[in-house]
């Protein structure tokens, strides 16, 4: 039986995957050298899980690899059921014979680009091929998720069929081939290919398809039977080959694998369906496995900002370039002043000519971003036509300036000011060109028509925002109570503010620090909560100190609207502070439970806890609502355990003579407390009660049948 989709998760950047493997001697150590599943898609849903997969649309224009994905091609490539699907288990991509687009033929091609990343492992695919016959080219591959473009990214085709080749040698439906395409020190493209002719026809059944990649080799395999090698040990060229990659399925029409150019040459019969039941991620102790969603931005993400506050950012010369594409310069005389920080850039073009520049970044996963936007400060005299970009899996998405234009917040009276693009803004649902937040590649794009004269422009505090996470509560306060917390025995917790639980006394949560904040008591739903207005920094102070040495962690429940980040400290004497950073969801109650322990909070006697302090982000203006502040450890007793009851007499199926008398006894015991009363019930009527232990009820008179 199949499983459900699922991933193997790790709580870091990437999940090193750390295991041991046990080699069986029936298995030949470099065909199964992976031996642990930790990923795998049986497309046993109704539709793609959107955490692993995403689609490439139209006919490649305006993609790097342009018009025909760089190899001729005639598929116009969709996301519709047409074309790709889920059907009794299986993945079918579905090529079609019509007009769409200006395209003859339309098919389907998906990715885990942004979403699941590998390097090394073995992937093994069960497939079943169309009837290729002629111009079909189903394939199964992947690209490298580190470099500019292809093919420095590096390609590794783990099955490719209808060659033509195999087309001159009326093998199409037998044979498959395999082939790596990476970039030598000059720039120029190379490859090694491999092909291999099964006794069976592909198209006629499931087989298996199978990459074997270490550190060594890279090993292709059809149905077991090894028949590729590629050797990537030593070569300095081949570094594309030690980097992440993700997947990619298509069943494409036509192109230079087939060399068939012209659409009268498809002589396939069309529609025509490739099946996919499964594909399996197997991998070794240092083999990586990256998931996107492991990794997404929960709030503001810097691009080039000093004072903006964020949770992550771009770092340039490591993980992102600023490329000057064409006709732009930095300008250095006058020295340009940023808008904050010391950072900026400061470009000229020069007339006559288009001019241009975009960052190139790593992967970076913006999945909560969907209604956000993409925020800077931009100031030119320039009076004509300029354009704004992001680029992402999908391809380039632009939004357009026309000469004059003021949108998104641009003036040209050369100040500083705030431009803010929406993010669904760099949709053009019309041509299927809609961004994917979960693979932005390229942060940030700037070009422009050619120039009369020579325009200046200067761009600051660039960084991306996330606005109301769906599915919260939304509006700017708290309408409803915080989570109810657990029973716990009162040598377990120590409560500063809860309902649940006997708060200690000598706990001030508005001491006179000199902050802009304002701390009120306000009731939600007949509940009190502590809410902050305006706060910058917070102390709690405690008289005396608290000593939490055997606690184990600290609970708070946090609700805010506009608030991405609280740091928050534990302050012994002195002053000895140490801080962890929590990053709430925002407009929903999130409940936090921190270790206290020397990795979050080095340093720090927690028998001696003296104040509290909450630093925010934004800095200033943020509203956050706090309850259930506690420590606590494991319950040294057990907690809230059912009472227990059972009949003693008389024995089940006891028969008796009409009328009876019978005299019913029980046992009934709390584990965690006393009992009171047993309530003696036939079906859902009530016989009678009893206070006392023995337990017992008369039941008198019965008739027969009762």
């Amino acid at each position: 039986m199949k499983k459900n989709y699922h991933f193997v998760q790790g709580p870091f950047l990437f999940l090193l995957v750390a295991f041991l493997s046990i080699f069986g001697s029936i298995w030949p150590a470099d065909s199964l050298f992976a031996q642990t599943l930790v990923w795998e898609e049986n497309f046993n849903s109704t539709s793609l899980a959107p955490n692993a997969w995403t689609y490439d649309f139209r006919n490649g224009s305006g993609r790097d690899a342009g018009f025909g994905w760089g190899n001729s091609e005639l598929e116009y490539y969709t996301s519709r059921p047409e074309n790709i699907r889920i059907e009794n288990g299986n993945l079918i991509i579905e090529a079609r014979r019509e007009n769409f687009d200006g395209s003859v033929f339309t098919s389907g091609r998906i990715k885990t680009e942004g979403r699941v990343h590998f390097k090394y492992g073995t992937v093994e695919a069960r497939i079943k091929l169309p009837n290729m016959a002629n111009g079909l080219w189903p394939a199964l591959w992947t690209l490298g998720t580190i470099g500019p473009s292809w093919p420095s990214i590096g390609e590794i085709d783990i099955l490719e069929a209808g060659a033509a080749a195999a087309i001159a040698a009326n093998k199409v439906n037998n044979q498959i081939s395999s082939a790596n395409h990476w970039s030598n020190a000059g720039g120029t493209r190379e490859f090694q290919a491999g092909s291999t002719v099964s006794t069976s026809d592909l198209s006629a059944d499931y087989h298996l398809y199978k990459m074997v990649w270490t550190s060594q080799y890279i090993k292709m395999y059809l149905d077991n039977v090894e028949f590729y090698s590629f050797d990537i040990s030593s070569d300095p060229n081949k570094t594309e080959f030690h980097n992440p990659h993700f997947l990619l399925l298509n069943l494409a029409v036509g192109g230079a694998y087939t060399n068939i150019f012209d659409p009268n040459g498809i002589t396939a019969s069309l529609p025509a369906k490739m099946y996919v039941d499964y594909i399996k991620l197997y991998q070794n102790p240092g083999d990586e496995l990256i998931l996107g969603e492991n990794v997404a931005v929960s709030g503001n993400f810097g691009v080039l900002t000093e004072t903006t506050p964020f949770l992550a950012k771009l770092n340039f010369g490591s993980d992102a370039t600023l490329y000057y594409w064409n006709n732009l310069t930095p300008i250095t005389n006058p020295a340009p002043v940023a808008f904050e920080g010391s950072s900026l850039w400061a470009v000229r073009a020069n007339s006559g000519d288009w001019f241009g520049m975009g960052i190139s970044n790593n992967y970076v996963n913006l999945k909560d971003f969907g209604a956000g936007s993409l925020k800077f400060r931009f100031k030119t005299t320039y009076g004509g036509q300029f354009k704004f970009g992001v680029k992402t899996g999908h391809g380039e998405a632009w939004v357009n300036v026309p000469a004059g234009g003021q949108q998104f917040g641009v003036k040209r009276d050369g100040t500083w000011q705030q431009v803010t693009i929406p993010m669904a803004d760099f949709n053009n649902s019309s041509v299927g060109n809609n961004i994917d937040v979960q693979s932005l590649k390229g942060a940030f794009m700037f070009a422009g028509d050619p120039t009369n004269t020579a325009a200046d422009f200067y761009f600051d505090d660039i960084y991306f925002s996330r606005t109301t996470i769906p599915g919260s509560t939304g509006g700017t306060n708290a309408i409803t109570a915080a989570p109810e917390p657990p029973a716990r025995n009162a040598g377990d917790v120590i409560s500063l503010f809860s309902g649940a639980y006997a708060n200690r006394p000598g706990t001030d949560f508005f001491p006179n620090w000199g902050q802009s904040t304002v701390v009120t008591d306000t009731t939600i739903q007949g509940n009190v909560t502590k809410k902050y207005e305006n706060l910058n920094y917070q102390g709690v102070q405690f008289t005396p100190n608290i000593n939490a040495g055997t606690m184990e962690k600290l609970h708070m429940d946090i609700w805010t609207a506009n608030s991405i980040a609280l740091k928050f400290f534990i302050i012994n004497e002195g002053p000895v502070e140490k801080s962890v950073t929590l990053q709430p969801t925002l407009s929903g109650w999130n409940s936090f439970d921190i270790e206290l322990n020397q990795a979050n909070f080095p340093g720090i006697d927690f028998t001696k806890v003296f104040q509290f302090k909450f630093d925010i982000a934004p800095t200033t203006g943020a509203r956050v609502y706090l309850d259930n502040i506690y420590f606590y450890k494991t319950p040294s007793t057990v907690v809230g355990i059912a009472p227990t009851v059972s009949i003693t007499a008389p024995v089940n199926n006891t028969n008796f003579t009409a009328p009876a008398n019978i005299a019913i006894t029980a046992n009934a015991a709390d584990a965690d407390g006393t009992i009171t009363k047993v309530e003696f019930f036939k079906g859902a009527d009530l016989l009678g009660t009893d206070n006392t232990a023995p337990f017992s009820f008369d039941y008198n008179n019965l008739p027969a049948g009762k």
